[in-house]
């Protein structure tokens, strides 16, 4: 077994090239980098120029593969804990699971796109909050509980750009649209509205 530097990398073969300094600065053929599938389910992700690599060589030192990278006084580990499991991308993307606080946190720098060719589904017991300046749905959406617009500070109304059937009552500043009556002519009520 062998530490070395990532000296070139070729991402469309997975490959890398390793010096290894404790043999003067000697630079290897190209090292597969092992991933955890390649077959029917398949892993990727390669080193970076100038990472630090751990090598599991042959006994002439001719073959090997890059078994994965470890951690220096250069490089040292973006959170210290036993119960994370943490992933950072160089655009300060970050994804993070902290299994003692059961919370799961995605920071992502840029779009996220998620595409499914079957159901999606879900369940959330704690409240949930989206802040967005515009959250568009291009589907037909089902509520099946209350829907309360414009709660707490935020204030806020509705505009509907297309019919709107409602199949029960709709109330209105404590009036029934159903139920209400207005001032008849002659001093009385008119009836229900029909």
């Amino acid at each position: 077994m062998k530490i070395g530097i990532v000296t070139a990398t070729e991402p469309a073969t997975c490959k890398v090239r390793v010096q290894f300094q404790d043999q003067d600065a000697v630079v290897s053929d190209w090292l597969p980098v092992m991933q955890k599938k390649t077959l029917r389910d398949k892993d990727y992700w390669m080193p970076d120029f100038g990472e630090h690599v751990v090598c599991m060589m042959d006994e002439n030192e001719e073959f090997g593969v890059v078994l994965g990278a470890i951690y220096s006084d250069a490089d040292a580990p973006p959170v210290s804990s036993q119960d994370k499991y943490y992933i950072a991308f160089d655009d300060g993307t970050t994804v993070e699971y902290d299994r003692a606080a059961h919370k799961l946190k995605a920071d992502v720098k840029g779009n996220v796109e998620l595409i499914a060719s079957g159901t999606l589904t879900g369940t959330i017991t704690g409240e949930t909050t989206l802040t967005t300046p515009t959250f568009t749905i291009n589907a037909n959406v089902v509520i099946n509980g209350m829907l309360t617009q414009g709660k707490g500070s935020a204030g806020g109304g509705a505009t509907m750009l297309g019919p709107v059937v409602v199949t029960n009552d709709v109330t209105a500043g404590g009036k029934s649209l159903i139920h209400h009556t207005h001032p008849g002519d002659s001093g009385g009520t008119t009836g229900q509205p029909n």
